[in-house]
């Protein structure tokens, strides 16, 4: 099935070779089931673009799950599946500076979130091939090691996670 956005394309060694892409990640991101983080990036980004403003995580996760781009049966029969996707997504478009988090439960497009056309959008080239990266270097080429910044990319808190 065809999706768009760059959706369940897969990105040859020698392309995330170039972006200095470590195989594993490539290995997870061209993996079928990664297709689901990659609907919600494209979900999320069109729902806070037709928004504009802060809006808390609970608005984001009922918001983008209604995009086409989700089945009945993901929106409705799998919510915990769907919400999984939802953080990872969060979290990629965090990495990759186009989200801000506002508080613990909040976020908002950055200037750059709000800059991306989502007519050419490529969750590639405007999402994962960023937040890798970004997230590689934090783990294997800082200078110094710092929680804290491992702390924001692996906890994402929010309310109610058993619903």
């Amino acid at each position: 099935m065809d999706y768009g956005y760059g959706i369940g394309r897969q990105i040859s060694r020698k392309e995330a070779n170039y972006d200095g892409i470590p195989f594993d990640e490539l290995e997870l991101f061209n993996s079928k089931t990664r297709r689901g983080d990659q609907k919600a990036v494209v979900a999320i980004m069109k729902y806070l673009q037709s928004i504009q403003g802060v809006i808390s995580w609970d608005d984001i996760l009922t918001g983008a799950t209604c995009d086409e781009l989700f089945s009945e049966t993901e929106r409705k029969a799998q919510i915990k599946y769907t919400r999984y996707h939802m953080i990872l997504a969060m979290r990629n478009l965090e990495l990759a500076g186009l989200t801000n988090r506002i508080g613990e439960d909040s976020f908002e497009l950055t200037k750059k979130g709000k800059k991306i056309s989502m007519t050419n959008f490529d969750v590639w080239e405007d999402v994962y091939k960023l937040s890798i990266v970004e997230l590689y270097h934090l783990h294997v080429y800082g200078e110094k090691f710092d929680s804290s910044k491992t702390e924001f990319v692996f906890n994402f808190k929010i309310k109610n996670l058993d619903n």
